[in-house]
Formats: structure tokens, C-alpha cells, sequence
């Protein structure tokens, strides 16, 4: 999975393949794909190419590509189903504003939501629904911003009672160790 900016930087991504595990194999390798696929404009639908052994669907959207790649014995269908379920996810978590400034801003959002899509190369959900849900549960606990929601509440109670039990603790062994004061 990639995402890259209307000038053919990467943005963010997934490779699973051993045959990128060098950075200088992903670099050339995004540059060949972008320049082979930016100069079609596949707004509302997927669009599927057979690129240097890979199946490639990709969509883009405002100044941003999307990119999901499989081995040539990949179903395209699912693929484009993957790749769908992730820019309709990202749409929804940040309130239908899919552009470069938005997904920088909210990387960690867009890094979770990679993250619950495909890991290791494995699909783990194509449900968008499913996937904007989650994200969502780990932003509002883990206090991330620009999420949906809460804001992080059961979080920062988390921390606080921690931050209460250090304290404690510490002022115990303080004066265990040199008296009472």
C-alpha cells in the first residue's frame, strides 16, 4: 500500500514484498509507478494496471494517489476492494477532506488506519465501517488528535492515576530512605 503526493513523493506505505526491503527498490519503484499512472485522473473508480510483474490499483483523489499492489496472481477485484475500504475509511475519519495537508496533519490516523487493513501483507479487514470504527476506538484512547470524538478522556484518566500511584510511591520510598520530614 502506498500514498503519494501529486509530485510522486511518498507520503506514507506498506511494502511486504522482500523484494523492497532496500530503500533505493522503493524509491525507484514509486517513481516508475507514478510516472506511469499520473497521467490518468481515476477520481470515482479504481483504476487496475499490470506493472513490472505487480497487479497496481490505484485511485486518486484531490493531489493525492492511493496505491494497493499484489503479485500478478492476485485477484484484482479484491485488491480494488482493499483499496477502496481504505480511501472510504480515510474519507470518513477525516470528515471528507482527502488532501496532502490533511493526511500530514493526521498521519497517525492515516498510519492506524494501514494498519488495520493489511499487516504483513495478510488483508485483515475490508469492512470501511469496521475500520472507521476501530480507529476511532484507538484514537479517542490513545488521545490522538483530529480523530473522531472524545478527546481522549479515559486516557488522561489512565494517566493521571498513574501519574497519582509515581507520586505516592515515590514520597514512600523517599521517606523510607531518609526519614520522615
Amino acid at each position: 500500500m502506498l500514498i503519494l503526493d501529486s509530485d510522486g513523493k511518498r507520503m506514507c506505505g506498506r511494502y511486504c514484498s522482500k523484494r523492497f526491503e532496500a530503500a533505493a527498490a522503493q524509491s525507484e519503484f514509486e517513481r516508475s509507478l507514478f510516472s506511469k499512472t499520473s497521467r490518468t485522473q481515476a477520481r470515482s473508480e479504481a483504476e487496475i494496471i499490470l506493472f513490472n510483474k505487480n497487479v497496481v490499483v490505484y485511485r486518486f483523489a484531490t493531489d493525492v494517489y492511493f496505491y494497493v499492489t499484489g503479485s500478478s496472481a492476485e485477484n484484482e477485484l479484491i485488491l480494488a476492494s482493499v483499496l477502496n475500504c481504505l480511501v472510504d475509511s480515510l474519507t470518513t475519519l477525516l470528515r471528507n477532506q482527502l488532501d496532502k495537508r490533511t493526511l500530514m496533519d493526521n498521519l497517525e490516523i492515516v498510519l492506524m488506519t494501514l494498519d488495520e487493513v493489511i499487516d504483513g501483507g495478510m488483508i485483515l479487514e475490508h469492512d470501511s465501517n469496521m475500520i472507521v470504527s476501530r480507529v476511532s476506538m484507538k484514537d479517542s484512547a490513545g488521545g490522538g488528535g483530529g480523530g473522531g470524538g472524545g478527546g481522549g478522556g479515559g486516557a488522561a484518566a489512565a494517566a493521571s492515576a498513574g501519574e497519582g500511584f509515581t507520586m505516592a510511591s515515590a514520597k514512600s520510598m523517599f521517606s523510607a530512605a531518609f526519614g520522615p520530614r
